[in-house]
């Protein structure tokens, strides 16, 4: 410990980017909420640097970098089982070494290991070399990726298998960001033999970028207006929107086959994001001939995707198992209303229970409506009913609040600091 300093010190551990995902995003907002009251270094593995005001970084450059599942910066997407058990070692041996000088000029209280993967072996040498404590904040990947793994390859996933519960072993706390996640970490803890204490810290979004706001129709044509084949973003007819990775967990196909399903007149669909299915769910698109779905590509986290999410009257999110879903609590902060699977954390983020109302097919939660996963006639039925209701304007201020006192990232920080101070006495 640091007796003679006021501030705790904390170290975050990522094996990935300073963007492009959405735990990126979970950890940038964190370090920038606690760094006024703690003091926080973030080590991150990226192809490039990126300018970072809010708390200290340290940029351990490569040319590429494996990854759990996707990354859109990941350039050959090479999956971790991909690698042999030499190169894993190795893998870990470059990310000791990056990591060793920045432990010894920053000398942290502890390391908050961000994904329960190979991040904690390295966690685990310094704190057998220096008594350093570490927690694991799970982000739902890793366990996701881990039954995908075994079947690809079983003998690469015992041995890494192995590596990560032996460090995990010595991780002084577990994080689950859902209870969804919860209740996964506990089995995977159960199957594997971990005795670790877990405690659920949910997501938080960033409520000074992420509110109501004056809905700016042209800005968007303007600046994405190669996007609109022609058109323009018209602000008389109703808009629903996706923002994600165009990966198969997501469901986006079957958001793009709900369309045609859609009663409401003159849908238009923004499809904001990039990943390994892009290019089929444009052809998808042009196969069901929908004139109106537009694909925004890559969205500026700060400068465009606030303004995406209050022009638009519904964000849906067919995704399977989300982990979490951050967008979810990102647009209902702009007062946007949600459609989302009744599948992984969104029930929870909605505020699902037994005691829900039902339309048809579909859930009506507090904080939004739950489809079936897959169902496409149950997605495109829950736009026409948040369209009907006309929720984007009669709830939005409300929803802006409700989100707020949940999910704000000043929350989520209070919460981890508190663990922090628990972690340092353990």
């Amino acid at each position: 410990m640091n007796q003679d300093m006021d501030r705790k010190k904390v170290l975050m551990l990522t094996l990935f980017p300073f963007s492009g995902n959405g735990s990126a995003t979970v950890v940038r907002d964190l370090a920038t909420v606690l760094s006024p009251s703690i003091e926080c270094m973030v080590f991150y593995v990226d192809t490039e640097i990126s300018k970072v005001e809010s708390y200290q970084s340290h940029f351990h450059l490569v040319t590429d970098f494996p990854v759990l599942r996707t990354h859109p910066k990941s350039r050959a997407r090479r999956q971790f089982i991909e690698m042999s058990n030499a190169e894993i070692d190795r893998y870990v041996d470059d990310l000791y070494d990056a990591l060793g000088p920045v432990v010894e000029s920053f000398n942290p209280d502890l390391i908050h290991v961000h994904h329960g993967w190979l991040g904690a072996c390295v966690a685990q040498r310094f704190k057998k070399e220096r008594q350093i404590p570490f927690l694991v904040q799970f982000h739902g990947t890793e366990l996701e990726a881990r039954h995908d793994y075994q079947q690809a390859s079983p003998e690469h996933f015992a041995y890494q298998e192995g590596l990560v519960t032996s460090a995990l072993k010595e991780a002084s706390r577990f994080v689950a960001i859902s209870p969804t996640e919860e209740e996964a970490i506990q089995a995977y803890a159960t199957e594997t033999g971990l005795d670790v204490q877990i405690s659920m810290i949910p997501n938080g979004y960033d409520e000074s970028i992420f509110f109501p706001a004056e809905k700016d129709y042209a800005a968007i044509t303007k600046k994405f207006g190669a996007r609109f084949k022609g058109k323009k973003l018209d602000p008389n007819l109703p808009i629903a929107m996706f923002v994600g990775r165009f990966v198969g967990f997501k469901g986006i196909s079957h958001l793009i086959r709900a369309v045609p399903h859609v009663q409401t007149e003159g849908l238009q669909v923004l499809l904001c994001g990039g990943g390994e299915l892009f290019d089929d769910m444009v052809e998808l698109s042009q196969e069901l001939e929908l004139d109106r779905v537009y694909f925004m590509g890559h969205v500026d986290h700060f400068d465009d995707l606030p303004n995406f999410y209050n022009v638009a009257d519904v964000l849906v999110m067919p995704s399977e198992g989300e982990p979490f879903g951050l967008v979810a609590i990102e647009a209902m902060g702009c007062g946007t209303p949600i459609i989302g699977s009744d599948s992984g954390a969104l029930p929870f983020i909605l505020g699902s229970s037994r005691m829900d109302e039902t339309h048809g097919d579909l859930k009506i939660a507090p904080l939004g409506v739950l489809a079936p996963y897959g169902d496409q006639k149950a997605i495109a039925a829950g736009i026409d009913y948040v369209l009907q209701q006309k929720w984007d304007t009669d709830r939005s201020t409300w929803l802006s609040e409700q989100v707020r006192q949940q999910f704000s990232v000043k929350a989520q920080a209070k919460a981890f600091s508190e663990l922090y101070d628990h972690v340092s006495l353990d």
